[in-house]
């Protein structure tokens, strides 16, 4: 673990957004809702209709939420508000009334999570700011794969070591 009194971290307040939404709870489902996400990038060449389109990732629920070990994760893509889906994907409306804190990542050093989250509960301007479902671990932070759209389009591989922004929610003390 890093000293978190030097991680580089940003203060965002995520816009309102109308998202394409899937979710899926089981074996992989990182790996299924990248999979769907990606071919319907690809399918209706997203990056062109909306070049700043994002992907917003989170677990749902958390690991170890679940008797049986399986954890979900939804996946969130920016899309037009007039913009008709497929099934199974669903259409929902994010308000943008949240701040976070943010760092920014290469794949896979998720176990910056740590860093970021002891980044939060030491800081004197801003504290955690969790709604009782992500209390509960059945939603966990926010994590933002860059220039997503644009590698869906063009078939970028993960091994690139993409960066990734994870997001912690807070508000000021």
């Amino acid at each position: 673990m890093s000293d978190f009194n030097n991680l580089n971290v940003r203060i965002l307040k995520l816009p309102p957004m109308t998202v394409a939404s899937y979710h899926c709870i089981g074996e992989d489902p990182e790996g299924q809702v990248f999979g769907v996400m990606t071919d319907f990038a690809q399918k209706t060449r997203l990056y062109e209709i909306k070049p700043d389109a994002r992907m917003i990732g989170f677990n749902r629920p958390n690991p170890g939420v679940l008797e049986d070990g399986t954890h979900g994760y939804e996946v969130w893509v920016t899309v037009p508000e007039d913009m008709e889906l497929p099934e199974p994907l669903v259409k929902k409306h994010y308000d943008g009334k949240r701040l976070y804190a943010v760092l920014t990542i290469r794949f896979p050093e998720f176990e910056l999570w740590g860093d970021l989250i002891n980044w939060v509960n030491n800081n004197e301007q801003f504290e955690a700011d969790y709604t009782e479902e992500e209390l509960a671990g059945q939603i966990g932070g926010f994590e933002e794969e860059l220039n997503w759209a644009y590698g869906a389009l063009n078939g970028w591989p993960e091994e690139t070591g993409g960066q990734i922004d994870i997001m912690v929610p807070i508000r000021k003390k």
